[in-house]
């Protein structure tokens, strides 16, 4: 199984989108240091997660949440539930980040963590 996550910096409130077979591990590697981007907002949590299949279905659900109207869902649907976000956020775009995907009904499988 492919899942896609979002991380949320407890420095300074950014996202990151990326994909992944193994989240945990991705996410020790960002609070490592290991991704350019990330490195410079440890550390991260995750704050959502979705299932997929295969590598194909994980990324095209990256993509959206890397467009407009996916930093969009983002900041209204997923931090509106966990708590107000900060005025001044945005959805981190790096180099081989991965994927999330939503809730409310939706149907595809979903875990928010």
């Amino acid at each position: 199984m492919w899942y896609l996550y979002i991380l949320k910096s407890e420095k300074d409130g950014i996202h990151y989108v990326g994909i992944s077979k193994d989240v945990s591990k991705r996410l020790r590697e960002h609070n490592a240091g290991r991704n350019r981007f990330t490195k410079g907002h440890i550390p991260w949590k995750v704050i959502y997660t979705e299932e997929y299949k295969n590598s194909l279905e994980a990324r095209r659900r990256e993509k959206y949440f890397k467009s407009g109207a996916g930093r969009r869902f983002v900041k209204e649907k997923i931090e509106g539930v966990l708590g107000s976000p900060p005025a001044r956020q945005r959805l981190a775009v790096g180099r081989g980040a991965q994927a999330c995907q939503p809730e409310d009904g939706w149907t595809t499988k979903q875990q928010r963590v």
